[in-house]
C-alpha cells in the first residue's frame, strides 16, 4: 500500500511547512535511554549519554511544534515473545541479552521523560520499522501528512528502519539530526550519510523551527491586513 501522492516540493520549506509534517518520536523509552533501563544495564558498555543529552532538545522540539500546530506521532516498541520472530529472539540473544527489551505493560515500555499529550496518537510496532503491521501509515494520510520529521531513537536502526520505508510509500523525510541519539556516533552519521543521499535531507531543530517562524510571522501578517 503506497502514500498518498504527495505534492512536488523542491525547497526545504515545501517540505516542512507546518500544515503538513509530522514529528515523528521513535522509540524514547527507559528501556533504551534510561540508565536502569534494559540497554543500560545490558552489560555491553554502550554510552546513554547521547541519547540522553538529546531528549531536551527533541522535547522542546516538540513544544516548539505544538505551538505551530504541527502533529506529534508517538511510536513505542513491544518485544514480548508472542509478537517476535525467532530471528529477532535469535539476535536478542546473540547481543548477550536473556530477553528483549520493553515488554508490554512494564516500566521499561514507558516513554522516557517526554510524555504525549491528550490527543497524540501512539502507534505500537514489533519490529524495527514503524510501519511494518502499524496503522501508521492510515493515520499519516488521514491527517493529509507528506512529511516525516524523524527524531528519536536509534538513529541507525528504528529510526532509519522507518525513514527508508516512510520514503518508499511517498512520504517525504526529514532527519532531525540534534533530535536524534544512539549509543555510537560513527552510526548516527552513518545514517545522516545514506539518509541525504537515498530518503531525504538532514536539517537540526533550528532550521526547521526557522521555517515555521516565517509561516506563522506571513499568516500573523496577513491576518493584520499589512
Amino acid at each position: 500500500r503506497s502514500a498518498m501522492q504527495a505534492p512536488l516540493f523542491t525547497s526545504f520549506d515545501e517540505k516542512v511547512f507546518p500544515d503538513h509534517s509530522a514529528i515523528i518520536v521513535v522509540d524514547v523509552q527507559n528501556d533504551f535511554c534510561a540508565t536502569d533501563g534494559w540497554m543500560g544495564k545490558g552489560g555491553r558498555d554502550l554510552p546513554l549519554e547521547d541519547i540522553q543529552e538529546m531528549v531536551p532538545r527533541l522535547e522542546k522540539f516538540i513544544d516548539v511544534a505544538r505551538a505551530h500546530g504541527v502533529q506529534v506521532v508517538w511510536i513505542r516498541c513491544a518485544y514480548d515473545d508472542v509478537f517476535i520472530g525467532n530471528n529477532q529472539k535469535e539476535r536478542t540473544r546473540r547481543r548477550t541479552h536473556n530477553r528483549a527489551p520493553c515488554l508490554s505493560d512494564t516500566w521499561g515500555q514507558e516513554f522516557y521523560i517526554l510524555k504525549p499529550k491528550e490527543g497524540e496518537v501512539i502507534v505500537t510496532k514489533h519490529r524495527y520499522d514503524a510501519f511494518e503491521g502499524t496503522n501508521l501509515d492510515v493515520v499519516l494520510k488521514s491527517n493529509g501528512i507528506h512529511t516525516l520529521l524523524m527524531t528519536g531513537c536509534t538513529t541507525e536502526c528504528c529510526v532509519e528502519s522507518a525513514s527508508r520505508h516512510g520514503f518508499f510509500l511517498g512520504y517525504y523525510v526529514v532527519l532531525v539530526d540534534d533530535c536524534c541519539g544512539t549509543f555510537d556516533p560513527a552510526l548516527h552519521e552513518g545514517t545522516k550519510r545514506i539518509i541525504d543521499e537515498y530518503f531525504g535531507v538532514v536539517s537540526t531543530a533550528k532550521e526547521v523551527q526557522a521555517s515555521w517562524e516565517t509561516v506563522a510571522d506571513e499568516r500573523a501578517a496577513a491576518a493584520s491586513g499589512s
